[in-house]
């Protein structure tokens, strides 16, 4: 309990989160360190401290070397327990993992360990404990999240420890690290070094000293620790041991110290240790040391043989290497570092032996584990560690591990090349590795896919060749490339065609898991065919390959009872062609018809039971059938947003980040504006295309709603490349002609009419080109704004006339908004009142509906000005406060300007100064005040002449005025550039 000086608040902060979990309000609490700070020490006192009768604590940890396999910290931790009366038993996967193969999801998976833990929690309260997951894979720190979210209603403490200097990049929990504080808002207790005033606290504990010697050990310490618990123990340690530190008549006296400084210094503690006890001990220990942490002792007596084993270990006990428990099997490592620093010490030549000899006897094992003899036979040259490298491979990919298979197949190729290429092993290694990274890699996948195809073709594999050709066909189209993707796709099928009469690739190598993302079959490729045209605009393509897969059948399909019954006798694959279908239906304006193939599509993946593909095609739903057409269709949303916000973060190892482009649009309509931006704080770049292509024109909109039109051209060129002369052909149009309306709008806050017409001018090609009804709504509105800068009221409403008919059918509740509104602003324009008024008042209805607070801001907005003009005052100013009110909570500042100048030309009251200027642009308003240049402005604020242009014109913006002297005269007036105005 030494390590424990200096820890009160810590312990107090494992006590509170206790505490909050016994009433039912569990909590992730996160112990981070450097190496050797404590962090086990903290957690094993915490324990001690709770009753065992009163809190049930189950704990598991990783371990470096030994290839922490997937769900490793887990399973440990559950095969501790042992489950008493009226107590839940484990899983059964847990006790036999052949049950794993009755697992159909991940989601089956993680709600199983789940229900295990909430079930124990109601009959204790439960601590668990992770180690060490800087070392963790990546499906452990998955499920690790899916808990840590659930844990706020039950008895759960989860308490996981990792070292905060450990966390690189290419460690899982780098990534997964923002998003368990994000989304569980864990108790973050970061252990620190000790202070001198702590160092001079432990000492005497152990070794009872004069005050002159204390202080002079507690100097070469300092000196030498840093202030680390562990480093401080085994210092004292060791200068007992080399007899610095010796007991005389009873007392402790310090001998002369060697002033050399160590720089490594737990490597040189152990050498000296291993000095000192006889080569029986050290062979225990070096072998230990390669056997892993922990080491059952009945592995050491088969690997040495040796009478004088029991003795060894004792020894190595004594001198503070090893930890012996009576009771049990096996010993361990006094501390990780101490593990790492006898195996680096070990010569290369007896490591690679010890290795061998390692994995022989594990092999003879009734039930083999294949990752740890995979690990062993690698480390010592065998090429038969590409058997178990494989197998190692197919239990992570049932355990639904995709990051870990790869690794482990991609290691196995490794190996298998290194001898005489097995052409067939190699080509669907590769295929297999190119599949499980198609969404999470889609360049790097093909790398693989290339290579399947080399061997293949070198092995005389068709089957193996055509399947690579497609999957990388569909990798190109990912990567934004569907000329040759599109080609690939094609040539794959007319391959598959010719090579066997039912048109269908069967995959029967004996390795093949049952992963339904492993359908290989005809259908899936004419499927995935069809979807990318459709994607790529080529909807007439698409519709008629679609149509034909499905065949006579789809005629039939229009009750809920017969979509099931197909369902369940359809091909995974099927519902790349139903989603094809569904896309290509709604843009053709049938939406009837696009809502039954989304639900099919849905229908397939529920019976599947694969949740990563769960969440796209309900992201596929919310883009392509429910924005355009049901987006006023609140209990259809919720159910599709169900799945999403349930399983969104649930990969499966598929994706390196799950974008969710529809879903991103969702939360841009109902103004969840925030999370938008802490969605893509977290995941800067989508990696797929046509994600990308939908994520920028999000993005792209809601800077210019938040007043940064810089930002939104900046997104959008890089998008159209050549600007308005940009060929759709090369582009997705899953939501038809968003960027160009993006840069019409930017246009038209500029009132640059001419740029406009421009933009929607190639906007109206590109609807021609793919025949999308989608878009024309909106784009008519654009038209009719255009007219209306320019002066032409009569076209302005025969446009936004002909605008509301096309929204009104097929019906788009949100183009409803926008035309209703369009059209109640343009009477109010030509005095006819009534009339507007129950435009806008059907556009607030369906916004309210839609649940979409900007659009009905928008419109409440024109019916403020209807209410000035009917000299409704108070109504007016009621209007414009909600108006501000949820601007300002979106931080949609060219909405607040707008408020600000609707008060102002109605002179009904001051403004309130609420122009939305940023600090820096209020620094640059004070020193526009004061006289200052632009260039003069940069050199004070240490910033460049161009980015205080940029400020002046947002600034001259948002106050209305035409120059600085008008603005520096307003800031006077109003105290704008005063920090506290």
């Amino acid at each position: 309990m030494f390590e424990l000086i200096g820890r009160d608040r810590e312990q107090s902060a494992l006590r509170s989160a206790l505490h909050r979990a016994w009433s039912g309000s569990g909590r992730l609490a996160l112990v981070s360190g450097e190496a050797g700070i404590g962090k086990t020490s903290l957690v094993n006192a915490f324990i001690e401290s709770t009753s065992s009768d009163d809190v049930c604590v189950l704990r598991g940890a990783c371990f470096d070397f030994s290839t922490t396999p997937p769900y490793g910290p887990w399973y440990e931790l559950m095969r501790a327990y042992s489950p008493s009366d009226g107590f839940p038993d484990v899983p059964d996967f847990i006790k036999d993992s052949s049950a794993l193969s009755d697992l159909q999801s991940q989601d089956e998976l993680f709600s199983q360990m789940l229900e295990f833990f909430v079930n124990l929690s109601r009959q204790k309260p439960t601590v668990l404990v992770l180690e060490d997951l800087h070392w963790s894979d990546e499906t452990s720190l998955n499920l690790l999240r899916f808990i840590a979210r659930q844990l706020a209603d039950h008895r759960i403490l989860l308490i996981a420890t990792y070292r905060n200097d450990e966390i690189i990049r290419e460690r899982p929990l780098y990534s997964m690290l923002p998003h368990l504080v994000r989304e569980a808002l864990p108790a973050r207790i970061e252990l620190r070094a000790f202070t001198s005033d702590e160092v001079r606290q432990l000492v005497p504990l152990l070794y009872p000293l004069s005050d002159s010697d204390l202080e002079t050990t507690v100097s070469y310490l300092e000196q030498r620790t840093g202030g680390n618990p562990l480093f401080i123990l085994e210092s004292l340690r060791q200068l007992e041991l080399q007899g610095n530190l010796q007991q005389v008549s009873g007392t402790w006296e310090l001998q002369a110290l060697d002033e050399t400084s160590v720089p490594d210094l737990i490597q040189q503690i152990v050498e000296g240790r291993l000095e000192q006890v006889n080569e029986s001990t050290v062979s225990v220990v070096q072998t230990a040391s390669v056997v892993g942490q922990q080491v059952p002792v009945s592995i050491l007596d088969q690997l040495l043989c040796d009478d004088q084993i029991a003795d060894a270990v004792d020894e190595a006990a004594n001198t503070w290497l090893l930890d012996v428990d009576p009771t049990s099997p096996q010993v361990s490592f006094r501390h990780a570092l101490v593990r790492e620093a006898v195996y680096e010490c070990t010569p290369y030549g007896t490591r690679k032996s010890l290795h061998q000899k390692i994995a022989e006897v594990l092999i003879q094992q009734a039930k083999p584990d294949p990752e740890i003899i995979a690990w062993h036979l690698r480390q010592a040259g065998d090429p038969r560690s590409s058997e178990w490298l494989i197998q190692a491979g197919e239990v992570s990919e049932n355990r639904f591990a995709w990051h870990e298979a790869v690794d482990r197949y991609s290691r196995a190729a490794d190996v298998i090349n290194q001898s005489v290429p097995d052409h067939e092993t190699l080509a669907w290694l590769m295929l297999r590795i190119g599949e499980l990274l198609r969404l999470a890699d889609p360049a790097r996948a093909n790398e693989w896919l290339w290579s399947a195809q080399a061997h293949a073709r070198d092995g005389g594999l068709r089957d193996i060749f055509t399947y690579a050709q497609f999957a990388a066909g569909q990798n190109l189209c990912n990567l934004g490339e569907p000329t040759r993707g599109l080609r690939d796709i094609h040539l794959a099928l007319l391959d598959a065609e010719s090579n066997d009469e039912d048109a269908s690739l069967e995959c029967s190598l004996s390795f093949i898991g049952p992963n339904p993302a492993w359908d290989m079959s005809y259908s899936r490729m004419i499927g995935s065919y069809a979807y990318w045209l459709t994607a790529y605009g080529r909807v007439d393509e698409s519709m008629s390959i679609a149509e034909s897969a499905v065949g006579n059948e789809w005629k039939a399909l229009r009750t809920s009872e017969a979509r099931t019954r197909y369902a369940r006798r359809a091909t995974w694959g099927a519902r790349n062609t139903f989603t094809a279908l569904a896309h290509s239906y709604g843009l053709r304006g049938e939406p009837d018809t696009s809502r039954i193939a989304f639900e099919l599509a849905l229908e397939i993946n529920r019976l599947t039971d694969f949740e990563p593909h769960n969440v796209l095609v309900s992201n596929q739903a919310l883009m392509g059938h429910h924005l355009p057409y049901a987006s006023d269709d609140l209990l259809q949303r919720s159910q599709l947003v169900d799945t999403i916000e349930h399983w969104g973060g649930v990969s499966q190892g598929m994706f390196t980040d799950l974008y969710l482009p529809g879903y991103e649009c969702l939360l841009l309509w109902e103004g969840r504006w925030d999370e938008l931006r802490n969605i893509w704080r977290e995941n800067p770049q989508p990696t797929l295309f046509h994600y990308w292509s939908v994520a920028t024109c999000v993005r792209a909109r809601l800077a210019r709603l938040r007043g940064d039109p810089d930002a939104a051209r900046n997104l959008l060129s890089s998008l159209l490349t050549e600007g308005s002369d940009t060929s759709p052909d090369r582009h997705v149009h899953l939501i038809p002609g968003e960027a160009h309306r993006v840069l019409a709008d930017l246009a038209l806050d500029e009132a640059n009419t001419q740029l406009a017409r421009e933009w929607m001018s190639a906007h109206d090609r590109w609807l021609e080109w793919t025949g999308a009804i989608p878009g024309q709504a909106d784009g008519a509105i654009r038209w009719a704004t255009i007219f209306e800068q320019e002066g032409d009221s009569d076209a302005a409403l025969e446009q936004a006339s002909y605008a509301h008919l096309l929204a009104q059918e097929p019906r788009q509740p949100l183009s409803l908004i926008g035309t209703h509104r369009l059209l109640g602003s343009l009477l109010l324009d030509q005095k006819d009142l009534e009339t507007a008024e129950e435009h806008v008042a059907h556009s607030i209805a369906i916004a309210q509906a839609c649940k979409t607070p900007y659009e009905e801001a928008r419109s409440r907005l024109v019916q403020a000005q209807i209410a000035y003009v009917q000299g409704n005052l108070e109504a007016a100013e009621e209007g414009l406060s909600h108006v501000g009110e949820v601007a300002t909570e979106l931080g949609a500042w060219p909405m607040i300007w707008q408020v600000d100048r609707l008060r102002r030309s109605s002179n009904t009251s001051p403004s309130d100064g609420r122009y939305g200027l940023s600090g820096r642009e209020q620094e640059v308003l004070a020193l526009i005040v004061e006289g200052l240049t632009d260039r003069q402005i940069a050199e004070q604020l240490f910033i460049s002449h161009r980015t205080v242009m940029r400020h002046v014109t947002h600034i001259l913006r948002k106050l209305d005025v035409g120059s600085r002297t008008a603005a520096a005269a307003r800031s006077v007036e109003e105290k704008l550039h005063l920090p506290d105005s």
